[in-house]
């Protein structure tokens, strides 16, 4: 918190692909501990680009990964 509120920034670095762990420090920094009140700008994400190998290992199929982004394309995520 002390370097958000010295910067009014926020960037989360996840090595992982989109939404999990980034979503939940995000969350937990913005309204658990309250930081939305020292950001001057929207606060941003440094994460992996999503690969065939890793989605395949996380069970997403190429039907699942089009629902997802048919749906975040929908509701503008």
């Amino acid at each position: 918190m002390e370097s958000l509120k010295k910067t009014n920034r926020l960037l989360v670095v996840d090595e992982d692909v989109p939404g999990g762990a980034s979503a939940y420090i995000l969350q937990q920094i913005l309204e658990v501990q309250g930081g939305y009140r020292w950001l001057d700008s929207a606060p941003m994400t440094l994460l992996q680009k999503p690969t065939a190998r890793r989605t395949a290992a996380m069970g997403i199929t190429s039907a699942n990964r089009a629902w997802r982004m048919w749906w975040r394309r929908w509701w503008g995520w």
